[in-house]
């Protein structure tokens, strides 16, 4: 689903790679995927700030080298203790123990760069990989004190990742490839968001 302004400026320049910061949520286990991303990060200096779910490993990591050189800031927030994988009765937000971190990791990363200051953060998963200069070409054409959300599909009808989330496909995608129903976005939607894509 994308949310965006009703209104665009062209005139806009792309931003400067300080006005974004990386707010990733991981686990003890995932923690392996987000220093994965230090590969890419060498080369765009971004500000990060990691979620976790082990509270012995934060203050170490805080104090690694390459993880100050990299603008590495982690903090810790529990997993939920009454999660239950194996009742799927229950709200997919109780089968999922780091639901609850990645929730409060948007609010807690706000107030840690607060005082810096940034204009777009970037949100993912430990999985997640930003291919940064597509993202400052997408975003200079909105104004960052709108509350905007720019995403492919998160939460639609009570379920994560829901194939039948709305979303916007490249023009003449052949949509008999997807496995289930897309509601696609009308020709004027369509065509203001190459607008901004070409731009």
């Amino acid at each position: 689903m994308v949310a965006v302004a009703t209104t665009i400026d062209t005139g806009r320049m792309e931003q400067p790679v300080k006005d974004f910061v990386l707010v990733q949520g991981s686990s003890s286990y995932g923690l392996p995927l987000l220093h994965a991303t230090r590969v890419w990060r060498r080369q765009v200096p971004l500000r990060c700030f990691f979620a976790l779910n082990d509270s012995s490993l934060v203050a170490a990591l805080n104090a690694d080298p390459i993880a100050q050189q990299l603008n590495e800031h982690y903090v810790y927030y529990p997993d939920m203790p009454w999660f239950s994988p194996a009742r799927p009765d229950l709200p997919v937000i109780a089968r999922n123990p780091g639901t609850r971190r990645h929730a409060m990791m948007l609010v807690l990363a706000h107030r840690h760069f607060l005082s810096t200051g940034y204009k777009w953060m970037l949100y993912g998963d430990d999985d997640t990989q930003f291919f940064v200069k597509g993202v400052k070409r997408l975003v200079a054409h909105f104004d960052p004190e709108q509350p905007l959300a720019l995403a492919d599909h998160y939460w639609y009808q009570g379920s994560r990742s829901n194939p039948r989330a709305p979303r916007c496909l490249p023009c003449n995608f052949n949509t008999s490839l997807l496995t289930s129903p897309v509601r696609m976005a009308s020709k004027q939607e369509a065509a203001r968001i190459m607008r901004v894509a070409k731009a």
